[in-house]
């Protein structure tokens, strides 16, 4: 009889052990491009965001759209998408990586219009932006009694610092003063202890991404957002930068293993 050659157990146990090891290289390789590509698919949303509101710029005077904002329930541009579908605007509303709007618990998650036609996105407005005899006064209760500091158009010096529209958890955010960091990671709003807080989430890997007023995108390091010029009297170099001192130390335990700025 001839003998026959085969695997033997021995073969197919070395075998498997190298097909696990690979896969367990393969797979955060695979999980890192899977999130780059949701950043750059973000990112590009917030480019056609920054497309179309130059176009509008262009057409008013460099004016931006006005807002009428009630609670949460208006998007800043929520009437004029509506009014103009061609644009495209509402496929562009949400992050991909934000996609479960009955989740509110987390910075994935995206907000939810509380009227109809009842829009869900993931990207705020700096209200500084907003045009102030169309909002409610309850929008930014904190802003009442203090001095009028939006921008009136897009023409101003340092526009690459002047954040427009950021990945947030809320439809419109912005800071008065330079208030404290949130103390906990996803703090819920309702706990928030300034208007930052917001902003201040954790989307991609350390940091959210921005369309500035100059129409460039980039991704923003979450300590980083002190260091934005969100209003025409917001001090730049205030106390939670490098330039005003802040310590490694003065921020939340959450935030300490971000990039400082």
């Amino acid at each position: 009889m001839r003998k026959r050659n085969g695997f033997t157990l021995i073969d197919l146990l070395v075998v498997m052990g190298v097909l696990v090891l690979l896969t367990a290289m393969l797979l955060p390789v695979l999980g890192r491009a899977r999130s780059q590509a949701k950043v750059s698919e973000c990112q590009s949303n917030l480019r056609q965001w920054g497309l179309i509101l130059q176009m509008y710029a262009d057409d008013n005077k460099g004016r931006l759209p006005n807002g009428h904002i009630v609670g949460n329930a208006c998007w800043w541009s929520f009437s004029w998408i509506d009014d103009y579908p061609a644009s495209g605007a509402q496929d562009i509303l949400c992050c991909p990586v934000a996609n479960d709007p009955m989740d509110q618990t987390t910075a994935f998650n995206p907000w939810m219009s509380s009227l109809p036609p009842h829009h869900v996105g993931s990207y705020g407005i700096n209200v500084w932006h907003i045009a102030w005899d169309n909002c409610a006064p309850s929008i930014v209760p904190s802003l009442l009694g203090h001095p009028i500091n939006q921008w009136e158009n897009i023409y101003h010096e340092g526009a690459n610092n002047i954040p427009v529209l950021l990945d947030c958890i809320l439809p419109v955010a912005g800071p008065v003063h330079h208030i404290k960091p949130p103390p906990y990671e996803n703090v819920p709003i309702s706990g928030s202890d300034g208007v930052l807080d917001p902003f201040c989430i954790n989307r991609h890997d350390g940091g959210i991404n921005s369309l500035f007023l100059d129409w460039s995108v980039r991704k923003v390091g979450l300590k980083e957002l002190w260091t934005l010029k969100w209003h025409k009297e917001f001090n730049t170099a205030n106390k939670w930068t490098s330039a005003g001192g802040v310590q490694p130390s003065d921020w939340p335990d959450w935030m300490r293993q971000f990039k400082d700025y």
